[in-house]
């Protein structure tokens, strides 16, 4: 990795919004891009992971951490690039902990805005690749989505479609059921499928007074289309060497004939 930057030495800040010379001034996508920028420029290709995928996986929410994956042996050079460039290295709480479990022990929280207090502050996260498993070829180059027209970092590092639900299920053997950490998943697991696969655009059931109907006549045809695609993504060979159950696993989940509670305690691996 090459010498780290002071701020102005760093190339970016007359393309920025404003003149100033503190990077938390300026709005939290534009600090996105910039960090990118700047962890790129010094070797590093950090991959979207977080809120950032689910969102490009067309899961509606509101993007408060904007996490990525890198090397984990250059993690730590990573965060102390952040920090030079302005953006402070957050401490955990016990709290943090108890609630997010190895996904704030894991990560290093860079914060990306003025405030401290909850409501209001924003992160950049990064994680060890350690932490979340992926394979090489399971990544592709697309442009990034952090902002709406990022001019430093216009593309980024992220995991194809079937990769991202195959990562989190290989995340959901390596802990034990229930736990804060496993619950995580479980939740962008649950997200992913309702939102990626089953295209729940407008909710689980959009108007109450259908509830009978939508589950019996407008899930199965969602259903439908979502298990022509895991099928699909069997066919051409999507998932890594004898993972192929992964499809079993969320087609049992779609057609509501099997959770994926018993992961957690599953031999697979």
């Amino acid at each position: 990795m090459s010498s780290l930057p002071s701020l102005k030495e760093i190339p970016y800040v007359p393309r920025l919004s404003g003149s100033s010379s503190c990077l938390l001034d300026y709005n939290v996508r534009e600090i996105v891009d910039v960090a990118l920028y700047t962890l790129k420029q010094n070797g590093l290709q950090p991959i979207e992971w977080g809120a950032l995928l689910e969102h490009r996986r067309n899961v509606p929410l509101v993007i408060r951490n904007y996490s990525y994956i890198v090397d984990g042996e250059k993690i730590e050079s990573a965060s102390e690039l952040l920090t030079v460039i302005g953006l402070p290295l957050m401490p955990s709480t016990g709290f943090d902990l108890r609630v997010a479990g190895e996904f704030r022990a894991k990560g290093r929280f860079h914060r990306i805005t003025h405030s401290i207090l909850p409501p209001l502050i924003h992160h950049l996260v990064l994680y060890p690749q350690s932490f979340i498993p992926l394979l090489p070829d399971e990544l592709e180059d697309v442009p990034s989505i952090h902002m709406m027209s990022p001019r430093l970092s216009p593309r980024i590092l992220a995991p194809k479609p079937a990769a991202t639900y195959a990562a989190h299920v290989r995340m959901l053997l390596a802990y034990p059921y229930a736990s804060s950490t496993w619950t995580n998943i479980m939740s962008s697991l649950s997200s992913l499928i309702a939102y990626g696969l089953l295209e729940m655009k407008d909710g689980c059931c959009p108007n109450i007074e259908d509830e009978d109907e939508y589950w019996e006549v407008r899930y199965p045809e969602l259903a439908a289309k979502a298990l022509a695609t895991l099928r699909e993504w069997t066919c051409e060979g999507k998932w890594a060497d004898g993972e192929d159950w992964i499809c079993d696993v969320l087609a049992a989940f779609i057609n509501q004939t099997g959770d994926l509670r018993h992961l957690a305690l599953s031999n697979r691996c």
